[in-house]
């Protein structure tokens, strides 16, 4: 039983004992017999004083409402309505017809001689006494009524399993069929039961309720009278039981009653402000997508609290004059704000819902359900929000009154079939109950559920038990694995260990995860420790295959004719002429000089020399505007460029013309230069969210990590070939070059018109023989798959490769997904991909680098939570140039840090890179890239991926490629499909209607647009901006256009009370709820002779798309007719 349903027993049984309670503030005294007010029960009292005085509380505030309207038997209709809990139970089954959700299975296994006549009796009994139990409900004009039959007997088969092989085994599969047999409420009574003997003295029974007519209360009650009334059919006496002073169908009645709509009335005033505005939608992180409605298939996970844990909670509540339970659901919050990221979050809380004696002792659904809402600061102290939910909950039960069916249908909130409307986790502390019974001869103990039906996304419960407590997580197994909720459970459990020993920690140090989940996370799957030449500079690793390899090829420039070659002799002597002359230009180290090359061997000379001269590069695109350009060269303070004879002129530097260079002159030995690994290496700029770019500074140090790094894992031997795919301008040449040269390999050039994807590239790389490609996964999409025997090696960068493209590539070679910013010095992660690796494109940390997810409270994420991804380690940029602030915002101070410092300086790094990518770790400690912070998707309440709307939409045969954009169209924002056709593009309602088949409503795009091509930046990545607005233009409403139409339009107005509606207006949007969905499926059943169902409405729910499905049953309907009418004896068989 839940909290409340304990506290109303505990004050019955001082009622019953004689005992008086008086309240007065947070005082409480107690008088009565002294033989009843004996020690445990006194310490009961006082162990449980916080729980007694709200309870008194909120009777006392409904004694002048609710509780003074007495429940009567008079004015009773012959057919009574439902209760406003019973018509929404009533709906959910017509929303989804032949469900067995709603059983409620309860199982004993008995010991003695039981005698099933004796029971059956007594079953007979209990339905004669509660007319709930002999109770059908069916359709009155539209409209679900109770039908009470006067005189039943329960139907009870005994069963004998004695001879089975495997007992245990028929006992279990007669438990599972019993759960999930639904019942038929307009025919049959909501109560069902069985008797199996398994051996001469053991039985087993089972009951089955609809909880349509019971709750947990009412099992309890069912079970006490049973344990009465059994021993006195045995003896051939009557039970002993009080007469009930009214029925279930008089609660219904009064329900709806005059006396009670006011204070009814006065309770929604409540909680309409409570829940005033956006209601927020908790968004668990799932394993899988939501279905588009629930299938309630549950499972659940347990959990302990020790006894001293418990006894530690109950004191820090006991200091805030807050219950146990209050605090649990405190923890609980944390555990969803560490998931969710929300800081606005509702649960579900049932309630008794019997404050009236008149139905204390009565069976039927009387449970009421609470949304508690709280506001989480991390700032604040744990036991601040003990006291808010405290506050929350306590006005919550002087509110308790209104059902919560009415609440829903005040709110009108989004209506989904696959989600509950307000809340989706369910919280309630319970008493356990009683596992064993006695009765005259026989011993009864509960049978373990064999089935679960989860009705939200999640449930918690929690039992205080004699060792402390027990839980479990109930949860949605079609949106979470198993492993997933035994986390998550365990997590929880450990947090309240936590908040047991710090109630005054904040809310935002609160970490989600267990001792050894932090360990592996932090350490473990940080593990990349990977030796390397942490005293060199970059140049001097290419400086040892010059003089290792003084012959080999170097570079090649083939423009398609005749191509150019570069030995590493010859490349370092021009390398160090150049340097020499810009060391006599006063470069020195931390000097920037700019490079302005178009592709040649020169663009490597240059790049090389200004290393040599103890400078940093600049990389300088000539296809850049003059204007950015200009910033460039004045930010980095450039006073040299060196440059060609297509170099644009820039202000305030000199340039060398390498077009006019002596090659022939100075000494070509390898400079003598006083450089540190920490020196400036490159100075690269990147987009700016200003409309500046940004410049990141990279030092030596990092270069030649991520040089030995690329060599190692790309496989870079002396001898290949490596193909120079990147702009100059763009960080992912840096690669190209490094690993290349550093290895004895040689770097293939051409003009940039060859680079572009097609014949001509794919040509280049066979003549070549080219190993090694570098490409963006779009490029590499569009690049002619076929045989390039030489290649041993593709890498994707920029974006995430889809996993079609994985398979197709990674045929017979290496395919390595990469990802790393600019500020990573290029790659922080480098991850082999198909080939019997997984081909769903993650991230792993490289060499010596750490990768974290992170919530806002610098927290890390729990496995699947998304977080942002921070990065640490060696090759992390020095910063922005010239931008300190920006610099101070974007690389952080890291929360791991130890100071302590390994080999090559490698340790805890002080400092971590806010990427500003969304990602979540997998199980494997695999990490998954999902977006960009700043572009992260929230509608409606709801964030939604759209990598997986993408995804699906590219399964439809007709589309090639797809992207999902949210669009704004005034006030309003809604999901739009981009599509681009492999053939001829189809209607996009044909693509709506494909994407409703996998995904739930509010993940459906508005409309999808077709387009030619995807859009692309100068890096060859989407251009999300360059997407084409929609035409979003409202059509005037249509008029219908076929008979169907007609007679659907017309009815929706009668039952929306409307004078005109359009084909295209949504029944939901012009103000349909449950109730008014009942009456209209009704209708259009007797109007169309067809079933229309709950479900039919939900996904068709404009008179044009209904009348769709209408037709199309129709036809099926006179096709089956036909088939049938055409039959005839003489019709020859076939066997199959």
């Amino acid at each position: 039983m839940s909290q409340s349903e304990d506290i109303d027993r505990l004050l019955a049984q001082l009622f019953r004992l004689g005992v008086r309670l008086e309240a007065k503030g947070d005082s409480l005294r107690a008088f009565g017999p002294k033989s009843a007010l004996d020690g445990k029960l006194r310490q009961e009292i006082q162990d449980r004083k916080a729980e007694i005085l709200a309870t008194l509380a909120a009777r006392k505030h409904s004694a002048g409402s609710a509780a003074s309207a007495s429940i009567g038997t008079s004015d009773r209709p012959t057919n009574p309505p439902l209760s406003f809990a019973q018509q929404r139970l009533w709906f959910l089954e017509q929303l989804q017809p032949g469900t067995s959700a709603y059983n409620l299975p309860l199982g004993f296994t008995i010991q003695g001689q039981l005698e099933p006549k004796a029971l059956i009796a007594t079953l007979d009994e209990l339905i004669a006494r509660h007319e709930i139990l002999r109770t059908r409900y069916v359709l009155d004009e539209g409209e679900a009524i109770q039908v009470i039959d006067e005189e039943v007997q329960l139907t009870v088969p005994v069963l004998d399993l004695r001879d089975q092989v495997d007992r245990e085994r028929a006992v279990i599969a007669e438990i599972r069929s019993a759960a999930a047999r639904p019942f038929d409420l307009a025919a049959e009574h909501p109560v069902r039961a069985a008797i199996h003997r398994v051996g001469d003295a053991h039985w087993v029974v089972l009951f089955t309720l609809h909880h349509i007519a019971a709750d947990g209360w009412s099992l309890e009650i069912l079970l006490r009278e049973i344990s009465t009334i059994y021993p006195a059919k045995l003896l051939g006496t009557e039970a002993s039981l009080p007469d009930l002073p009214v029925q279930y169908a008089d609660f219904a009645v009064w329900q709806r009653s005059d006396a009670h709509a006011q204070t009814l009335d006065q309770q929604l005033r409540y909680w309409r402000k409570q829940l005033d505005g956006h209601i927020p939608r908790l968004q668990l992180p799932t394993d899988h997508t939501r279905p588009r409605s629930q299938n309630f298939n549950g499972d659940f996970v347990e959990f302990e609290i020790d006894r001293h844990v418990a006894d530690r909670l109950r004191q820090i509540g006991k200091t805030r004059g807050a219950t146990l339970y209050m605090t649990l659901l405190a923890a609980l919050n944390v555990q969803l704000l560490r998931y969710t990221g929300q800081r606005d979050i509702l649960v579900g809380s049932p309630i008794a819902n019997r404050q009236h004696a008149e139905v204390e002792s009565l069976v039927g659904l009387f449970v009421n359900t609470l949304v508690i809402r709280s506001r989480l600061d991390p700032k604040d102290r744990f036991e601040t929000l003990v006291d808010q939910v405290r506050e929350t909950t306590l006005a919550a039960y002087d509110h308790q009154d209104l059902p919560f069916e009415l609440l829903v249908e005040a709110l009108a909130p989004d209506r989904d079939p696959g989600i509950h409307p307000l809340f989706q986790v369910k919280f309630r502390l319970e008493n356990a109950p009683a596992q064993r019974l006695e009765m005259p001869g026989l011993t009864l103990e509960r049978l373990r559920q064999e089935t679960v039906s989860a009705k939200l996304d999640l449930s918690v419960d929690v039992y205080e038990t004699d060792g402390g407590l027990a839980g479990a997580f109930e949860y949605d197994r079609d949106l979470f694995d198993r492993t997933t909720i035994e986390r998550m459970s365990a997590q929880y459990a450990a947090l309240l260990e936590v908040i047991a020993s710090q109630p005054t920690a904040a809310i935002g140090s609160l970490s989600a995860l267990t001792e050894a989940e932090i360990t592996r996370q932090q350490r473990e799957w940080n593990d990349s420790t990977k030796s390397y030449r942490d005293d060199a500079c970059y140049h001097h690793l290419f400086e040892d295959q010059a003089a290792a390899h003084p012959d080999t090829l170097a570079v090649r420039f083939d423009d398609g004719c005749t191509h150019t070659d570069l030995t590493y002799d010859a490349l370092n002597a021009r390398a160090n002429r150049l340097a020499r002359r810009l060391i006599d230009e006063g470069v020195g180290p931390e000097c920037v000089v700019a490079i302005c090359l178009d592709r040649s061997p020169e663009m490597v000379v240059a790049m090389l020399g200004v290393l040599k001269a103890g400078g940093a590069y600049l990389p300088l695109d000539a296809e850049y505007p003059a204007e950015r350009l200009e910033y460039m060269i004045e930010d980095a303070a450039v006073q040299l460029l060196v440059g060609g004879g297509q170099a644009p002129k820039l202000s305030g530097a000199k340039m060398i013309d390498l077009d006019r260079f002596d090659w022939s002159g100075d000494d070509p030995g390898n400079p003598d230069v006083a450089l540190s690994p920490d020196n400036l290496a490159y100075l690269i700029y990147t987009s700016g969210s200003t409309g500046r770019p940004k410049g990141v500074t990279i030092a030596h140090r990092g270069l030649v990590n991520l040089t030995e790094d690329k060599i190692r894992k790309c496989d870079v031997r002396h001898g290949d070939c490596v193909l120079q795919f990147f702009s100059f301008s763009f960080d992912g040449s840096v690669p190209e070059f490094v690993m290349t040269l550093a290895t004895g390999a040689h770097l293939l050039m051409a003009p940039a018109e060859t680079m572009l994807p097609g014949p001509e590239l794919a040509d280049l790389l066979r003549r070549n023989d080219v190993t090694h490609i570098t490409l963006t996964p779009s490029a590499l999409t569009a690049l002619p798959s076929g045989d390039y025997p030489a290649l041993r090696m593709a890498l994707v960068g920029g974006e995430a490769p889809s996993p079609e493209l994985i398979r197709e590539w990674s045929q017979g070679r290496n395919f390595i997904n990469a990802y790393g910013p600019t500020e990573t010095t290029v790659n922080a992660s480098m991850v082999y991909c198909g080939n019997e690796h997984p081909v769903e494109p993650t991230i792993l940390p490289s060499a010596n680098k750490q990768l974290y997810v992170l919530d806002p409270d610098l927290q890390i994420t729990p496995v699947g939570v998304v977080g942002e991804l921070h990065i640490g380690g060696v090759g992390l940029a020095r910063g922005y140039h010239n931008q300190p602030a920006l610099t101070a915002e974007r690389f952080i101070p890291n929360p791991f840090a130890t100071g302590e410092t390994g080999e090559h300086g490698i340790g805890a790094p002080p400092l971590l890179y806010k990427s500003g990518d969304l990602a979540a770790y997998l199980h494997d400690g695999r990490i998954k890239i999902l977006g960009r912070v700043d572009h992260q998707t929230k509608l409606r309440g709801f964030r939604i991926e759209l990598g997986e709307i993408e995804r699906n939409l590219e399964a439809h045969p007709a589309v090639r490629a797809g992207v999902v954009a949210i669009r704004e169209f005034g006030d309003d924002r809604r999901l739009v499909a981009y599509a681009v056709p492999k053939d001829a593009p189809v209607d996009p309602a044909e693509i709506r209607q494909f994407l409703a088949s996998k995904l739930p409503h509010f993940m459906l795009p508005t409309t999808c647009v077709w387009i030619p091509e995807l859009p692309r930046t100068s890096n060859d990545k989407l251009d999300s901006d360059a997407l084409p607005m929609p035409n979003f233009t409202k059509a005037e409403r249509r008029e219908p256009r076929t008979e169907t139409e007609a007679l659907l339009v017309e009815t929706f107005a009668s039952v929306l009370a409307l004078d005109r509606v359009g084909i295209d207006d949504d029944f939901f949007d012009l103000g349909g709820h449950s109730l008014l969905v009942t009456r209209l499926v009704a209708l259009l059943k007797n109007r169309f002779d067809v079933e229309v169902t709950v479900m039919d409405l939900f996904d068709a729910p404009s008179a044009s798309s209904l009348a769709q499905r209408i037709e199309q049953k129709q036809v099926i309907g006179r096709l089956v007719e036909s088939d049938v009418e055409g039959a005839d004896d003489d019709r020859e068989e076939m066997a199959l």
